[in-house]
């Protein structure tokens, strides 16, 4: 078990899903012979496995197990914990980052849009001045052809 054990340690550190695949194939290894040793010794996993159905088992190989457990906890899966941790983080920051970023465009789109009705009011009192202009200049021009 600890060979295998390693072996996810050393893809730790290079490639995770290698790694979670060797650490699946030390599970799968020592649940089947956990599952064998306790079929072998007369007690049956499926309904219940207590610490006094373990004590059938003899002493070597539940000091194995133990061994490849605790190594496995300290060596791959405590670290896996701890990077997912990091990343979880990470994720959080990014989240806290993409809302920041998200308030600052709605911020520049009501910008926008103060900007732009601005410029709709000042293109309105323009028409409204030219039309008054053009009102002006009709009502002069008309005055002129009933004089004439």
């Amino acid at each position: 078990y600890i060979g295998e054990l390693m072996r996810v340690q050393e893809f730790s550190q290079k490639d995770k899903k290698t790694a979670v695949k060797h650490l699946g194939d030390f599970k799968d290894g020592l649940i089947r012979d956990i599952v064998l040793t306790a079929k072998v010794g007369g007690y049956d996993l499926d309904k219940d496995l207590r610490g006094h159905q373990l004590a059938k088992a003899n002493k070597d190989t539940l000091v194995v197990w133990l061994e490849a457990l605790v190594y496995g906890l300290r060596s791959t899966i405590m670290p896996l914990l701890e990077d997912t941790v990091k990343e979880a983080d990470c994720v959080e920051e990014l989240k806290n980052e993409k809302i920041s970023d998200q308030t600052k465009i709605i911020d520049l789109q009501n910008q926008l849009i103060e900007a732009k009705d601005q410029q709709v009011v000042k293109l309105q009192e323009a028409v409204k001045g030219e039309v008054k202009t053009v009102q002006t200049e009709m009502k002069t021009f008309a005055s002129v052809l009933q004089k004439n």
